[in-house]
């Protein structure tokens, strides 16, 4: 199994970074004697969050998702007590091609006796949100604070994640990309209108409630879980792009183009050049934009 990983990123036209991102090449930077879940034994991860809140909570509340999900990921946590006890909806997102289109609400109560990575996934998930909620509680200054957040494992030759909130995750294969989770802006729902007929395209790019979310880290109950259903399996050229939301300044078919021009360069340079491609549209209050790429070399 090999990955080749970069991160490259642009404040925008912000003062401050609240964006967040860590890669971890797997178990062996830690202690030898971590008893971890054979899944987990050789997983890559990369971890990218969004934070909200003014300049001090927007950061703090990215960077202790991230630390928080990498120490329960690497089994520095003990998960037990976040794994998913109460029934909840989980939005469980197309995982190939026999799946697509067909997204639905799943009800879960306990988990397996010996669970998958998309449910320890889900408790890291938990174990970050709990300790925003945590850092909230002892800092005033820190009330309101949130962040989106996207968790992605690769092992075994397999992609599988969980996110919540509007930071994307793609897939490029073979000259296409595709997005693998789900947006939870209200941007869905205003592109559907303008698809419908009730408003126009431009209307629904400018609509100030674009960016609104449904469902965010902030130390409250989630409402929305986007993660994968089962394990997604990639091939040798492959590359999984995680991504906070200034990157859609680009749409798609750029973004498609600027991978497809870049991908034999290799990862480093296919986020430098998405990177250069959306400072070179000098968009107006552009945001913080960061950028992880992850590549299958063999």
């Amino acid at each position: 199994m090999g990955f080749e990983c970069a991160l490259s990123a642009t404040r925008g036209d912000r003062a401050y970074q609240e964006d967040s991102a860590i890669f971890w090449p797997g178990p062996a930077t830690f202690a030898h004697d971590l008893h971890l879940p054979a899944a987990q034994e050789h997983a890559v991860l990369a971890i990218l969050a969004d934070g909200m809140g003014g300049h001090a909570g927007g950061a703090t509340a990215s960077e202790t998702a991230c630390n928080a999900f990498l120490a329960a990921m690497a089994g520095l946590i003990d998960l037990t007590p976040f794994r998913l006890e109460r029934t909840c909806p989980i939005e469980a997102g197309p995982q190939d091609d026999d799946d697509a289109g067909e997204r639905h609400e799943t009800t879960l109560t306990r988990p397996p006796p010996t669970p998958p990575i998309d449910d320890d996934l889900t408790a890291a998930l938990n174990v970050a949100n709990a300790l925003i909620a945590d850092k909230a509680a002892t800092d005033p200054n820190l009330a309101g604070m949130g962040t989106t957040l996207v968790g992605a494992s690769f092992a075994n030759a397999a992609l599988e994640w969980v996110s919540v909130g509007d930071s994307p995750l793609y897939l490029y294969r073979d000259g296409e990309i595709a997005l693998l989770n789900e947006d939870h802006s209200l941007a869905p729902a205003l592109d559907q209108l303008a698809r419908d007929g009730h408003i126009s395209r431009e209307a629904a790019l400018t609509d100030p409630r674009r960016h609104m979310l449904r469902s965010a880290l902030t130390g409250e109950p989630l409402d929305l879980v986007d993660r994968s259903h089962k394990p997604l399996a990639l091939t040798p050229g492959d590359i999984v792009i995680l991504a906070s939301d200034g990157i859609q300044t680009l749409e798609a078919s750029e973004l498609a183009r600027l991978v497809t021009a870049n991908r034999d360069a290799g990862a480093e340079r296919i986020a430098t050049g998405l990177i250069a491609a959306v400072e070179r549209m000098g968009i107006p209050h552009q945001d913080n934009t960061t950028i992880m790429v992850v590549r299958k070399t063999a």
